[in-house]
């Protein structure tokens, strides 16, 4: 049976999570992009072109992981059986 959650505890675990989730994202984008930003300054004849778009690839990425995590499945699904009834009519 589903049970209506109500009160104070389910926010303060939604905002907890949210918090968790954010200072987990913050922290991927500004390693990742500190990483680009260290190898585009090792080779910035190479990589100079790419000095801005590096912020880009890493919003795309995240977006792309977002949308991943977002429609993992959460539940387990469940068999449902065909229906045993047959019709019988006219031509049958």
């Amino acid at each position: 049976t589903l049970k209506k959650m109500t009160g104070l505890l389910p926010m303060a675990s939604d905002a907890a999570a949210l918090g968790v989730g954010a200072f987990c994202g913050a922290f991927c984008r500004y390693q990742l992009g500190r990483m680009a930003a260290e190898r585009i300054a090792a080779d910035p004849k190479r990589l100079g072109p790419l000095t801005g778009w590096h912020t880009a690839g890493i919003n795309i990425l995240g977006s792309f992981a977002l949308g991943g995590i977002s429609q993992a499945p959460t539940t387990t699904t469940t068999t449902i059986k065909a229906p045993t009834t047959t019709t019988t009519g006219p031509g049958s």
